[in-house]
C-alpha cells in the first residue's frame, strides 16, 4: 500500500509499504477514506516533538472497517467509522476514572504507532478507539470531529461557557473557529475572536463572532476592556504563543476562567499574585479520548448540521502529503484546515 512515512525532521517520503494485518483479537483494520492534518502533525513533521522513527504519519481519519479481530464487539466489516487519535489501555487510574486522555500507556497514531496517512490503518484496542459514523453524515465531515470539534467542545465545557457568557478566543485556526461554533451553541452572548491573519478573522466574522481583534493593530487587553468593562468571563487560547497567553489571562474578569488549549512552546511570564487576588482560574485541556464523548460530538455535529467542512481550505491527495504538511507548517496560502483524500 501507499503511505506517507516520516524519517526525520521535514523528511517525509511517499513509500510502498506492507499492508497492515490483524495482530491481536482486539484490533481492526480500516480502509482510510479521509485524513486531516493538525498542529501535532506539523510539530512531528518539524521535529519539535518526540516521534518513533520511521513512522507513518497521521492521527485524524475516517474510513471503512474491512477486518476485525475475534474479540471485537460492536464493530463489523463495512461499518463507516472515525477514531480517536490514540488507543488508551482501559485499566489505569486515568482510564478507569474517565480521563483516558491522560493514560500513560496510550498508543498514539503517527507518534509511536503507524498512523492514518496511508491507504489502510491497523487500529489496536478497536472498541475503545473507533466509533460508527451517524447515518447520512459524510465522511469528509466526520473526519473533522474526533480531534478538531472534540477539543473545541471540551474546551468550552471545561471553561463553563453557558447562556450569557462572554468568551474570548485567541488563535482562530481550525480549533479556534470550532470553539467559536461550540461557544455559540452553548449560548454565549458575546464572542471575541483574536488573530493576526486576515482569512481567519474574516471567517470568524462570517461564522458569528460578535467582535474581531486584529492583534497586529489593536491591544488585546485594552480592546477587551472597552468591550466588556471588567473583563471576559472565559478566555480560551489556542495560539500557544506565550505573549498572547499572558494577555488572555490578563483580560479575564475577576472570578473568570482561562482555558489553555494550545500547546505553549515557551514559559509564560505571569504574576500569579493577580491570579490569586482576583480568583482567576487557569485550566489546561487535552483532546478527549473516550468513545462516549466522541459519539456525543458526532451526534451534535450531525443533529445541528454544524457544517465543519466550511473550515477546510485545502484538499490534497495522499501522494501530496509532503506538500500538504508544508502548507500547514509554513502557512502557505493562509490555511485553516488541510485534508488528505486517501480513497
Amino acid at each position: 500500500m501507499i503511505a506517507a512515512v516520516l524519517h526525520g525532521s521535514e523528511d517525509l517520503r511517499i513509500e510502498e509499504v506492507d499492508r497492515p494485518t490483524i495482530e491481536g483479537p482486539d484490533e481492526a483494520i480500516i480502509r482510510v477514506e479521509w485524513a486531516a492534518i493538525c498542529g501535532t502533525d506539523v510539530h512531528a513533521y518539524e521535529g519539535r516533538i518526540p516521534v518513533k522513527l520511521p513512522i507513518v504519519m497521521g492521527h485524524e481519519y475516517s474510513g471503512e472497517v474491512i477486518e476485525v479481530g475475534q474479540g471485537v464487539r460492536g464493530l463489523g466489516i463495512g461499518d463507516k467509522v472515525v477514531g480517536l487519535y490514540g488507543a488508551s489501555c482501559g485499566s489505569c487510574e486515568f482510564c478507569v476514572s474517565g480521563r483516558p486522555q491522560l493514560c500513560m500507556r496510550r498508543l498514539l497514531f503517527g507518534l509511536n504507532i503507524n498512523g492514518s496517512f496511508a491507504e489502510y490503518l491497523r487500529v489496536p484496542r478497536a472498541e475503545r478507539t473507533l466509533v460508527k459514523v451517524p447515518e447520512g453524515m459524510e465522511m469528509r465531515e466526520a473526519v473533522l470531529v474526533p480531534d478538531m470539534f472534540q477539543t473545541a467542545l471540551y474546551s468550552v465545557e471545561t471553561g463553563g461557557v453557558g447562556p450569557g457568557s462572554r468568551v474570548l478566543i485567541t488563535g482562530i485556526g481550525a480549533i479556534g473557529l470550532s470553539i467559536l461554533i461550540a461557544a455559540k451553541l452553548a449560548g454565549a452572548s458575546s464572542v471575541i475572536a483574536v488573530d493576526i491573519r486576515d482569512r481567519p478573522l474574516k471567517l470568524a466574522k462570517e461564522m458569528g463572532a460578535d467582535y474581531i481583534i486584529d492583534a497586529r493593530e489593536e491591544g488585546l487587553v485594552k480592546r477587551v476592556r472597552e468591550i466588556t468593562d471588567l473583563g471576559i468571563d472565559v478566555a480560551i487560547d489556542t495560539s500557544g504563543a506565550a505573549s498572547v497567553v499572558k494577555q488572555a489571562i490578563e483580560a479575564v474578569r475577576p472570578g473568570g476562567t482561562h482555558v489553555q488549549t494550545g500547546i505553549v512552546g515557551k514559559p509564560v511570564d505571569l504574576d500569579l499574585r493577580y491570579v490569586t487576588g482576583l480568583e482567576k482560574r487557569i485550566l489546561g485541556v487535552l483532546c478527549p479520548a473516550s468513545v462516549e464523548y466522541l459519539m456525543r460530538c458526532l451526534r451534535i455535529v450531525n443533529s445541528f448540521n454544524l457544517e465543519l467542512h466550511k473550515l477546510v481550505t485545502h484538499e490534497l491527495e495522499l501522494r501530496e502529503a509532503k506538500r500538504a504538511l508544508e502548507i500547514a507548517s509554513k502557512k502557505i496560502d493562509d490555511p485553516i484546515k488541510v485534508l488528505l483524500k486517501i480513497s
